[in-house]
Parts: structure tokens; sequence; C-alpha cells
């Protein structure tokens, strides 16, 4: 169980906020389960299917991981009988990363976390059974974890064999016995306890292995194992270059070493054997590179050379600088939010601007259609004063018998009414000329029989009125226009 920290001494902030510092104070038994194996083993597909998170996946056999640090997921399943946690692990055959920084970042978080009295209860190791062959990075791999665990609870050890769908059965056997017989390979494990199982690819293959690692009964506490590089560095206080898997590390390193300068020798005396002097100066350029080489094998060699404290102060400053270039992409995020938030503040500003500016115009518009509409309201009032109206035949102003009585005195009162001009017997309007009033008796169908006062139909034509041609309206069926007030 773990033990209350201050925030400083706190190991969590290696798990960049995956995992809360309260679920990991629960009381529940908390279980720590690393994953480790070669780049494209399937360690991140073993772990989405075990949690709720979708996590990064390298392609099988891919040269580049996408784990490049430890990273810790919960899986909820077995809550809340326990809280397990699965920590994810880099490889070491990634391209992007040298195996000294791999292994200094897997240290740190061992040693951190282990002398805060949180003790990892098991340990995968993910293998491809579709590789044919126990390559020389995965041999690497396997000889570097043998150094990082240690003789102590190899028991607690799962050699997880992944990518079945993809061979065989009868071949996949013969390489799982293969693995299992042979000392160099998982045999040194097995003899000594060490379980090897099959993973199917899903969430309940995924589950039941995990359980290997819950206790059954909830009052019995998990165990844990204590890792070589934990005591080494912990407990003996020892520097990484001393530590088992450092010396491993350090000895490959220097097997490399001593073949790039005997490589650099060969290539010197090439040079000085050479005349053609394109050729050696493809040579020199080759040199050069070596020499190079060279010199990064050496740094590594020395950045061994460093104590857990010193490791720890470094990851910590790291991980600062991360949060402070985090905390910096924020703070330009969110001015670049502010900029486009005020870019469209304005251009609602300047939106709402031209509105007011078009119902301003709109309102003014329609002022002056009004006033116009008054105007001609007030222009034909004055016209119906100022025009004169005249029968256009007074012998037909003076016959009406007694049926006509009535429209006679109506037609008496609009003349009165109106009194100059044109004016209309059916709705008493005047008109300024003859061809307006005809379009409105057209239109509206008010032409009357002026002694009877019938309605009559019209249409439009032309005739003669007074040696004058006008537009005017032809009685239905007749052949002469109508006579009309003038």
């Amino acid at each position: 169980m773990r033990n209350s920290t201050s925030p400083d001494d706190d190991p969590f902030f290696l798990l960049n906020g995956q995992v809360s510092d309260e679920t990991l104070d629960a009381n529940e038994p908390n279980i720590f389960i690393a994953i480790m194996g070669m780049t494209g083993a399937g360690k991140s597909t073993f772990i989405s299917h075990c949690t709720d998170v979708k996590v990064a996946i390298s392609d099988p056999g891919a040269l580049q991981s996408c784990t490049q640090e430890v990273h810790m997921y919960r899986c909820t399943y077995f809550s809340p009988r326990a809280n397990v946690y699965l920590v994810d692990t880099p490889g070491f055959d990634d391209t992007d990363r040298k195996d000294t920084d791999i292994l200094k970042e897997i240290a740190t978080w061992l040693t951190k976390t282990y002398k805060q009295n949180i003790h990892l209860s098991g340990i995968l190791y993910l293998h491809r059974i579709s590789d044919n062959r126990m390559g020389g990075c995965a041999h690497r791999n396997l000889v570097m974890f043998k150094k990082l665990y240690g003789p102590e609870g190899v028991k607690n050890v799962i050699f997880l064999t992944t990518f079945w769908e993809k061979v065989e059965g009868s071949d996949g056997d013969t390489r799982e016995q293969t693995l299992k017989t042979t000392e160099k390979f998982w045999g040194y494990f097995v003899e000594r306890g060490a379980q090897v199982q099959r993973h199917w690819n899903n969430h309940d293959s995924a589950i039941a292995v995990i359980q290997n690692f819950v206790p059954l009964d909830i009052t019995q506490s998990p165990q844990h194992v204590k890792l070589a590089i934990q005591t080494e560095m912990v407990d003996s206080h020892k520097d990484l270059d001393q530590t088992s898997a450092g010396l491993e590390l350090q000895g490959e390193l220097q097997k490399e070493r001593e073949k790039m300068l005997q490589e650099l020798e060969e290539r010197a005396k090439e040079i000085q054997e050479e005349k053609d002097q394109e050729l050696r100066e493809i040579l020199r350029k080759d040199q050069e590179n070596q020499a190079k080489e060279l010199q990064r094998r050496d740094t590594e060699i020395q950045e061994l050379k460093i104590s857990m404290e010193r490791m720890h102060e470094k990851k910590i400053q790291q991980l600062e600088e991360r949060l402070a270039d985090q905390q910096n992409q924020n703070r330009i995020h969110l001015k670049e939010i502010e900029r486009v938030l005020q870019s469209h503040r304005e251009n609602v500003q300047q939106i709402q601007h031209q509105r007011d500016q078009e119902a301003s115009q709109i309102e003014q518009m329609s002022q002056e259609i009004r006033d116009l509409k008054d105007k001609k309201i007030e222009q034909k009032q004055m016209d119906y004063g100022m025009v004169k109206y005249k029968a256009d035949d007074e012998g037909d102003e003076g016959a009406s018998d007694t049926s006509s009585t009535t429209w006679s005195n109506r037609n008496t009162q609009t003349t009165t009414r109106v009194r100059n001009g044109l004016a209309c017997f059916t709705c008493g309007e005047g008109f300024v000329d003859r061809n307006s009033l005809f379009e409105h008796l057209e239109q509206l169908q008010h032409a009357r029989d002026r002694v009877t006062g019938e309605p009559r139909r019209l249409y439009g034509g032309y005739g003669i009125v007074g040696g004058k041609k006008y537009k005017g309206l032809m009685p239905e069926g007749r052949g002469i226009y109508p006579r009309v007030s003038r």
C-alpha cells in the first residue's frame, strides 16, 4: 500500500496525470503490473483490451515505438475488489531513442515508486509468436529484461505470446515449445516458476491473464516483487552503470565501440592505399560518419554513470520543461482564441451597424413613400376643386323619365361635388383627363348609362369625341362610344 507523502516526494508526477492521486489512496489494494516486450509485440493493444483508453498502437515489427515513456493505465474490471494498474514501458529496440535513454526512463520510474513503498505485483513479457526465430533485437530485449528483473520473484513473471491469429496452430506450438525449453530464451525463467500463456487478442483473454495477479479473497494482500534494479539503486545506492542492467548495456556498447574502432582503422588503411581521388573522398566521408557514431557510443557509456538522485532530478527537470512548454502553448492557443473571438465580435458589431443603417434607410424610404402618397391624395383633393364638369350632351341631361329620376339626382350631386373636370358617376372619383377616367371605368367596370343609370360592360378602344381622338370605352354589343361627363 502507498504511504502518505508530501507533494515534493510524490512519484506520480511520472504518470502524466493519467491516474489520480485520490484513486491511488483508495482503501482497496493497488496492484501494479508492468507490461514489457519488444516494439510491436502488442503491449499497447493488450492494454486497450483491459481499459477504456485507446492506446496508440505500433504495427508488428515496426521500427518506431508508440510508447516513448513509462505510462500507467487503470483497469476498472476488478473494482471495487482491487485497483489494477498496467504500466506500459518502452522496448529496447526503438530506432528513435538510445538504449541508454530507455534504461534511464524505466529505472527512474521503478526506483521512484519503490522508494515510496509502491511495488509491482507481476510482470507480463509479450512476444510475437508470429516471429519464426528469436532475432538479435528480441534476444537483446530479453537479456535486458533478465538483468532488470533479477532472479527474485521469477514466479510472478508471465511470458505472453501474441499474434496467434497470424500463424498456423502447429507452427505456433513448435515455436512456443522451443522458447520454453531453450535456456537462453525462456527456459531460465520457466525452470524457476515463470508461466507461459497465450493471448487471443480480445478482452476476455486479456482479463484472464490479469486475473493471475488479483487475489480471489478480498482479505488477501497482493504479492509484491522486488526488481534487481530497485534493490541495487535504492537499497545498495549504486549508480546506474554499476547495476546489472547498466553493466549489461555497457558491455554491449563497449563491443560496438571496439568494432567501430576496428572499422575506423581499416577505413584509414583503405584511404591510404586508394589512388583514385574520388573514391578516397567517399571513404573519407564514411570515416567521418564512423567517427561520429563512435563518439555517440562514448557519450552513451558516460551517460550511464549517473546516480538515482540525479536521474530523478533530470526527470523532474524534463517534466517541468514539458509543463512550461505546454503552458506556453496553452497561452498561445488562448491568445489565438481571444483574437478570433475579438474578430468575431467586431464582425458582429459591423454587421449590426450595417443592419441598423439599412433599417434606417428602409424607414426613411417608407416615410418618403407615405409622404408621396399623402401628397398624391392632397393633389387629387385639390384637383377635385379645380376641375369643371360639363355634360357631353345637354339634351341627354334633360331627358329622363320617372325611372331615372334618382340617377339624375345622384348625377347632379356628383356634378355639384366635383364641379370641374371629369368624374366617375359610380364612385364620384375625379380625373384630370379622359384616358385616366377610361382606364378607371375599364378596370372597375363602373360604366353606367348617364340617363338610366344602368351598368354597362365596356371594353377598350379609341374614338372621336368633339373632333379629337381619345382612348375610350365602347359599350359591349354596340358600335358607338359612350358619352362621358366632362
